[in-house]
């Protein structure tokens, strides 16, 4: 039995159609102030500027870059434009902190250096030849600033907690992960054997042979070194592998297999030609090979698998298990 192993609770996070329905509710809030627009004195342009700021939220958390420019080319044209500020300006920090929470770290910095121009550009088009106190300018300045950088901070802070919620995700699959090798193990000491690894492919192959099937095998010798549960992962790949073409290709199959280190990876490989069997063509080449197992179990281990048919006939199975990971950690 595996034991269970206890991690850090995951920050609570809300469902994709709640996150929907929020974007959607704060778009239509700040759009209301826009409808009143075309009966007053507000210019046209300033409404239609602002419709197109705001709209793009919708997309805030789906496309925060593409609703982040959008809004910021929105929101320069209108500073070109008109001369003092409007409604649909209040967009540009909520896109701020869109593209700061959901981006990469790259883009959030690109997207802060923007908010920033503008932040500086917008007081500077409003306060032009207004003779104000260099007071209220100053005001003016260090709001528009502050606002960008409260934004965009409030949005790394978000990347932040996801980026936790992500890394205590894999820790505890890192932890399933170990337990359920380790219990692998434990199953073999309890049966008196010792734990298997790359090494042991030649016992499978020679037992494959005894059976009647043709195998050519490929293992470094002597084997490489790797570490114990990767190698018990290969070794229990290729068991797999070997009992699922003697059941369906049959026991005169010919089969190659090979296990390498290619790289960071250890390479393992299974081809059989399919023709040991008395199945039909669409029966050899179906998917009901047992590969569940083995797919599990290089995905918990953090490889790649790839199983198909051949051309001309018959199955390979191909698993690609990453060695610089080693052990998984605790």
């Amino acid at each position: 039995m595996i034991q269970r192993t206890d991690v850090p609770s995951l920050p609570r996070r809300w469902s994709e159609g709640r996150s929907r329905a929020f974007d959607a509710a704060l778009t239509t809030v700040l759009l209301l102030p826009v409808l009143v627009f075309p009966f007053t004195s507000v210019h046209r342009s300033a409404t239609l500027l602002s419709f197109i700021e705001i709209v793009p939220l919708l997309m805030r958390r789906v496309q925060p870059a593409g609703c982040f420019y959008t809004v910021t080319a929105a929101t320069a044209l209108q500073l070109a434009l008109i001369g003092t500020p409007v409604w649909g300006q209040v967009a540009m920090p909520v896109a701020v902190f869109a593209v700061a929470a959901y981006e990469s770290t790259i883009t959030a910095r690109v997207a802060l250096a923007a908010s920033l121009v503008l932040a500086v550009a917008g007081p500077g088009v409003w306060v032009a030849g207004a003779g104000l106190p260099a007071q209220q300018v100053l005001l003016w300045f260090s709001t528009a600033i502050l606002l960008m950088v409260a934004s965009w901070a409030l949005g790394s802070m978000v990347r932040a907690r996801r980026a936790y919620a992500a890394e205590v995700l894999a820790h505890g699959e890192r932890l399933e992960e170990r337990a359920a090798l380790a219990n692998e193990l434990a199953t073999d000491d309890e049966t008196d054997l010792p734990p298997h690894g790359v090494e042991d492919v030649w016992s499978l192959v020679e037992q494959a042979r005894l059976s009647g099937m043709r195998v050519d095998a490929e293992v470094a010798d002597p084997a490489p070194d790797v570490p114990e549960l990767t190698g018990l992962t290969a070794y229990r790949i290729v068991q797999e592998a070997l009992a699922n073409v003697r059941t369906h290709a049959g026991p005169a199959a010919s089969v190659h297999v090979s296990v390498r280190v290619i790289g960071v990876d250890l390479v393992v490989e299974i081809l059989d030609d399919g023709l040991g069997t008395d199945g039909s063509l669409e029966e050899l080449q179906g998917e009901g090979r047992g590969l569940a197992g083995i797919r599990d179990l290089v995905s918990r281990h953090g490889g790649h698998l790839e199983a198909g048919p051949r051309p001309g006939g018959g199955f390979a199975v191909r698993a690609r298990l990453p060695l610089l990971s080693r052990e998984p950690q605790a």
